[in-house]
């Protein structure tokens, strides 16, 4: 299959699971407790999905549901094809390479019975029996990361929201960093949201907590992307104390404490943008240039990369 052929069908599906997963518009939901996977287990699962004759059926069934029209026309294989390139596989490597190279934080399936309670013994392992599937298990969500505390405050055109309050009020847009700006003249512009992301359920989190020099805070979970004074995006646990984070308007905070073992039980909630370039995804929390969801997954790659160079329009290609 064509690579623009072989994406569409992924891509059109994940599209509308993002907008129908448990009814909730907008939002896609995360993975929590006991169907927490791993990378490698994440993979294990689709893997052993695509093996089982009744799991490839329930792919393309659900695939069917969620997209009929994106799917018209593909065979079977076609379909479970381009879910696994959506889900599982690097697609820019893809497309230079065709090479099928697992990305870092691949997606996965949260399998449930029709009761709405968890198959807690849906295999993470491709060597599983198929015939363990129960005959009437559905799939639920496609679970990805998140990573703010609720309480955390980005940017929005209506000003700065917590975006626990924002997805309730189910905002629009969302503010990022413009094309035309520089490192010098930082400019903000307003993006369309793709959607929310949300936790399914309460659990507990290690979080991340940071406190510049300006005694402004900041927390947020261990994975999450923050770009620094060197203009490279930094998970939050790889920070230092000394290194600054970057304000809107193109101010260095240096961090002067840090936590990498705050406990919090709860939610965690990110967004992503409808934009198209690695400075459309990259939002504002608590006023420093953040990365949106998507560098935690379609641009997983870019982390520990120069985001911002001297003329900020200049960036990596992607």
């Amino acid at each position: 299959m064509q690579f623009k052929k072989f994406i569409q069908v992924g891509m059109l599906i994940a599209m509308n699971l993002s907008q129908t997963v448990l009814g909730v518009t907008g939002k896609v939901n995360r993975c929590e407790g006991h169907d927490s996977l791993a990378p490698k287990e994440a993979v294990g699962r689709f893997e052993w999905l695509k093996k089982c004759p009744r799991g490839r059926a329930l792919l393309v069934e659900h695939a069917k549901s969620m997209a009929p029209d994106a799917v018209l026309g593909f065979s079977d294989d076609e379909i479970i094809e381009s879910l696994e390139l959506q889900w599982i596989l690097d697609p820019i490597e893809f497309n230079k390479t065709g090479k099928k190279i697992v990305r870092q934080q691949p997606d996965y399936v949260k399998l449930e019975m029709p009761d709405g309670t968890l198959w807690e013994e849906a295999p993470r392992i491709v060597s599983a029996s198929c015939d363990i599937m129960p005959l009437n298990v559905v799939i639920a969500a496609i679970c990805r990361s998140s990573c703010y505390h609720p309480s955390t405050a980005l940017l929005f055109p209506e000003g700065e929201i917590a975006i626990a309050d924002a997805q309730k009020e189910k905002l629009k847009q969302i503010m990022t960093l413009s094309e035309d700006s520089s490192f010098s003249s930082l400019k903000a512009q307003a993006q369309n949201i793709d959607f929310f992301v949300e936790s399914i359920k309460d659990v507990k989190h290690t979080l991340v907590s940071l406190t510049m020099k300006s005694g402004k805070f900041l927390l947020v979970t261990q994975n999450h992307p923050l770009v620094t004074a060197d203009g490279i995006m930094h998970q939050a646990s790889e920070l230092q104390i000394g290194e600054s984070l970057v304000s809107l308007d193109g101010a260095l905070d240096p961090i002067v404490q840090i936590d990498k073992k705050v406990p919090y039980f709860g939610k965690v909630h990110n967004v992503k943008t409808k934009g198209e370039t690695p400075l459309s995804q990259i939002v504002f929390a608590e006023g420093y240039l953040s990365g949106s969801d998507w560098y935690q997954n379609e641009a997983l790659k870019l982390m520990n990369s120069q985001i911002i160079r001297r003329n900020i329009a200049d960036t990596l290609d992607f």
